[in-house]
């Protein structure tokens, strides 16, 4: 599970602005390198410390500077590896709440289009699947879906294409964990993983 926390870091990694690089010794930038340093060593608790203290930090730069949003990102996720290690319904809850500002946050200042917006709602879906709660984990897979065919159809580049292939899997997934094969298989022309070797209905 840590190695998902880490793919997950690795996912959604933004490039600091030029403000950022400039404050590199900042109390901001020692707690995130403090709380990416205990995630990749699976402190997870550690880390949640580390990347909350950050996160009180960024509420003072304002919601249009990237800080904000990496540091809700990075305790978003260690919340919820943390949750489904756990099973802990509150961390998983609060993971939900944190990628909903979030969501918000990344609509307004990149579009409600923009690819990384489509992740966030990734993220989302993955919380309710693991909730059990798959009818919001579909929709939530949906709006994923429909981002990143938007942005592959705007620009055909490897990125785009493996974004929207990983957006079909993951919804085909949901409906394959219900038996809807036939759905999963009609999502696109991508044969989905979870439908490999099942029988034509």
């Amino acid at each position: 599970m840590n190695e998902l926390l880490n793919s997950c870091l690795l996912t959604f990694v933004i490039l600091l602005t030029l403000g950022e690089l400039q404050a590199q010794n900042s109390p901001w930038k020692r707690y995130l390198v403090a709380g990416n340093e205990a995630a990749q060593y699976g402190r997870d608790a550690e880390a949640e410390k580390w990347y909350r203290l950050a996160l009180a930090e960024a509420e003072h730069f304002g919601e249009k500077d990237e800080r904000l949003a990496t540091s809700l990102r990075s305790v978003a996720l260690v919340l919820k590896v943390e949750g489904m290690l756990t099973e802990s319904a509150d961390k998983l809850t609060e993971a939900r709440q944190l990628f909903s500002r979030l969501l918000q946050i990344t609509s307004r200042n990149h579009g409600a289009n923009n690819r990384e917006v489509g992740f966030v709602w990734m993220e989302i879906g993955e919380v309710f699947k693991t909730e059990g709660n798959l009818p919001e984990a579909e929709a939530a897979y949906k709006r994923n879906l429909i981002i990143q065919r938007i942005n592959l159809e705007r620009h055909d580049s490897k990125q785009n294409g493996y974004a929207y292939k990983h957006a079909v899997e993951e919804l085909a997934n949901i409906y394959c964990l219900q038996d809807r094969y036939k759905e999963a298989r009609l999502i696109d022309t991508i044969v989905p993983d979870c439908v490999q070797g099942e029988r034509q209905p």
